[in-house]
C-alpha cells in the first residue's frame, strides 16, 4: 500500500536500474547498535524479494529484468520528524540525517540542502532552519530510545 519507486536510472556501469521499496509484514525495529550491526551482517534482504518483484511487475507491465538486487536499510527517525540538517561544528562536522521512513524520496533535495550548507556554512535555503535543527538527548525531549548524544569534542 505504501511503496515509493523511481523512474530508470541509467548508471556508470550502462545498466538502468529501478529503486524501489516499501513498509513489508517483515520489517523488524532495530533500536541498539548491535541489533543494527546484526541486521547489515546476517539481515534477510531478500525475504520480501517475490512479493516487491510482483508488485514491481503489477505496476509495470511487460517489465524484463536481467537481474534483481536488495539491499539492507534501517530507518533514522528524528524528533521533529524532519531531517537534522545543521551545522555541529562549524567547517569541521556537519549533519544530514534522519530520512522518518521518506528519505528516499526527498535525497536529492536533502543532498542539496546539506551540501549548500557544507560549502558555505551558513544555511541558505528558502527553508525555515529551525525546522531541521539538531535536537540532542540534554535538551529534555521527551523521546525514549531515541536519544541523539552531544558530541563534545574539539
Amino acid at each position: 500500500a505504501d511503496i515509493y519507486m523511481f523512474p530508470p536510472v541509467l548508471y556508470p556501469d550502462g545498466n538502468y536500474y529501478i529503486k524501489m521499496g516499501a513498509n513489508t509484514t517483515a520489517d523488524r525495529y532495530v533500536e541498539t547498535l548491535d541489533e543494527i550491526n546484526g541486521w547489515y551482517r546476517y539481515g534477510n534482504s531478500d525475504e520480501m524479494l517475490g512479493e516487491m518483484r510482483s508488485a514491481l511487475c503489477a505496476i509495470v507491465p511487460g517489465l524484463t529484468a536481467s537481474a534483481w538486487h536488495t539491499s539492507r536499510c534501517v530507518i533514522t527517525r528524528t524528533v521533529h520528524a524532519k531531517p537534522y540538517i545543521d551545522i555541529v561544528k562549524p567547517g569541521r562536522i556537519y549533519s544530514a540525517i534522519g530520512g522518518n521512513g521518506t528519505g528516499a524520496q526527498s535525497s536529492d533535495g536533502i543532498g542539496k540542502v546539506a551540501a549548500d550548507l557544507v560549502i558555505n556554512d551558513v544555511w541558505s535555503s528558502e527553508l525555515d532552519k529551525s525546522a531541521f535543527a539538531l535536537r540532542f538527548a540534554d535538551e529534555g525531549i521527551p523521546w525514549k530510545n531515541r536519544e541523539l548524544d552531544r558530541w563534545s569534542g574539539n
